[in-house]
């Protein structure tokens, strides 16, 4: 190749290079070929050169371009709590913990075997652990650190156990007989003691903790948390953090069926057996021999419910009985029967993730049908109840006939009560008088009922009335009514406070949905010898008195 040839193609090459690189280049055209020095001849174009390739890296798409994380793509970034203050970093067990008030040691502790021998021995008449379940004693050193010149208790209530099953095990439930020393003292700012305290504990159970929960300090977050495993650490599962609420189960027409589990915003419950009428009157007497039998006409039901905490505040919860109720074809909201429930009653203390089975006794009319369980796991004003089916293919609503009722214009003036053979109509109830007792004939009722209930004020009686309600309300919510829904008057022209005492069976003090009906005794009072007495009906929270009534009391 001719020196003028080389040269060409370098001169080519450096332009090809400077366009990769973003340079501007001069335009060509093949019709014209480029000659160089003027020495060129046009067989010596540099058209007849071959251009190199140049590959150069593609630009990425938008779309090639990978997406920034959101935020619910974002996993919770992990926070390490302060030592002492959660199970998920206690203390360690050979610290001396200064706690809100206190100082605490642990000096000793004993499981299994060695617990069992050392609580044998400090009473032989104490029970061994249930089965699954073993104690664990733990001897703990105290110092008071109030700064006031009060004297302060400490004791066994003044701490709890917990660990891998996330249940908060207080010592009441290892009722036992403990060594000496117990550790249940009264001290002064400066005082010291130390002594044992007993728990039950599954057997077998890891991450054992001991929690520090002084019983009279309502301080929120003043709990301290102390290892009794070496390493010992709890932190909520992951997994809690996918459940979400079900809308389930939020009408008496469409219960949760049996076999299915409820879920709120802090709990799943389910029920696991169901024993009834006799059966349950029998699992009742086991349960304790002073339980009495069911009311006339009523029968026990008992229900074995699985438990679980699903919340994500790293605290106990505690649930128990009282967070369910019983309804059914009567419409009718039952109380729950004052008796002790066979064991293991369901009342527990779980931290998240917690599980738990117990048994709640509850009563119902013989023969009553579409049976099902009102849970409501917060007490308010406005129950949001969540139903779940006893009874196969359970469903209730409103009434339609309620619908065409409306309420009547008798009794409304007290100038003019309405006879007391008379039905008064509201907008939420129907009621009657259906029978009254005064003077000392009602204060043998009052004290049948009771022994301890006192006699009236001089120059007082007791009037006891047996009156009718029925809930023809169109709003399928249960409506509490009960004596401190009426009161009474007479031509003393006083209105006569209601009375504290017990009342015959059966007590009016029940809570209806709409079609349910219910007479009970109501106990009020008069002045001896006072006539033209009246029932006064004040339905709670109604203050417009639209909907007050007033029946006479008198033929």
């Amino acid at each position: 190749m001719c020196r003028k040839n080389v040269i060409a193609l370098s001169i080519v090459v450096i332009l090809l290079i400077l366009s990769a690189c973003g340079s501007p280049s001069p335009t060509t055209s093949t019709d014209s070929p480029i000659f160089l020095d003027g020495d060129a001849t046009p067989s010596e174009s540099i058209t007849d050169i071959p251009e190199p390739t140049v590959t150069l890296p593609p630009v990425p798409t938008e779309t090639e371009i990978p997406p920034t994380p959101t935020e619910t793509q974002m996993p919770p970034t992990p926070t390490v709590a302060p030592v002492g203050i959660s199970r998920s970093n206690p203390f360690p067990s050979t610290e001396v913990v200064t706690a809100p008030n206190w100082e605490i040691q642990v000096l000793e502790i004993k499981r299994g075997d060695d617990a069992w021998s050392d609580i044998q021995a400090a009473n032989s008449y104490n029970d061994p652990a249930p089965d699954g379940m073993e104690y664990i004693l733990i001897k703990i050193h105290v110092k008071c650190l109030y700064e006031d010149d009060e004297e302060h208790s400490i004791g066994n209530y003044d701490f709890n156990v917990t660990g891998d099953k996330a249940i908060l095990y207080t010592t009441s439930m290892a009722s036992v007989v403990k060594p000496e020393p117990e550790l249940d003292a009264t001290l002064f700012s400066g005082g010291e003691t130390e002594g044992w305290t007993s728990f039950i504990v599954a057997q077998g159970e890891g991450n054992l903790i001991l929690v520090v929960d002084e019983s009279w300090d309502f301080e929120e977050g003043n709990e301290r948390y102390i290892a009794l495993d070496a390493g010992a650490s709890i932190a909520i599962p992951p997994e809690l953090f996918a459940i979400t609420p079900s809308k389930d189960g939020e009408s008496r027409k469409l219960p949760i069926p049996y076999n299915e589990k409820l879920v709120t915003d802090n709990w799943e419950t389910s029920i696991i057996e169901v024993v009834r009428g006799e059966a349950a009157w029998s699992m009742v007497q086991s349960a304790n021999q002073f339980n009495e039998a069911p009311s006339e006409g009523h029968e026990y039901i008992a229900v074995n419910f699985f438990v679980r905490n699903i919340g994500m505040d790293d605290k106990p919860q505690n649930i128990n009985s009282y967070f369910y109720r019983i309804t059914g074809s009567s419409n009718i909201l039952h109380e729950l029967p004052m008796v002790v429930n066979p064991e293991p009653a369901l009342d527990i203390s779980l931290f998240p993730s917690g599980e738990y089975i117990g048994w709640v006794v509850f009563e119902s009319i013989i023969g009553e049908t579409d049976l099902m369980v009102a849970f409501e796991e917060t007490w308010s004003f406005d129950s949001e109840y969540r139903y779940i089916a006893l009874d196969e293919g359970a469903s209730l609503e409103v009434p339609v006939e309620l619908q065409n009722i409306t309420p009547s214009e008798f009794g409304k003036d007290r100038s003019k009560p309405a006879l007391k053979t008379d039905k008064v109509i509201t907008e939420d109830w129907e009621m009657s008088v259906v029978e009254v007792i005064r003077g000392p004939e009602a204060w043998n009722m009052v004290l049948a009922a009771n022994q301890f209930n006192d006699p009236p004020a001089d120059g007082f009686e007791y009037v006891a009335i047996k009156v009718y309600v029925h809930n023809i309300g169109t709003k399928d919510e249960a409506t509490d009514i009960n004596k401190y829904s009426f009161n009474t008057t007479g031509s003393a022209g006083i209105l006569h406070d209601v009375p504290s005492v017990v009342e015959p069976e059966p007590a009016l003090s029940v809570s209806l949905y709409p079609g349910g009906e219910f007479e009970g005794w109501i106990i009020m009072l008069a002045a001896v010898n006072e006539t033209d007495l009246i029932l006064i009906f004040e339905p709670w929270l109604d203050f417009g008195g639209n909907n007050n009534r007033y029946l006479s009391l008198d033929n």
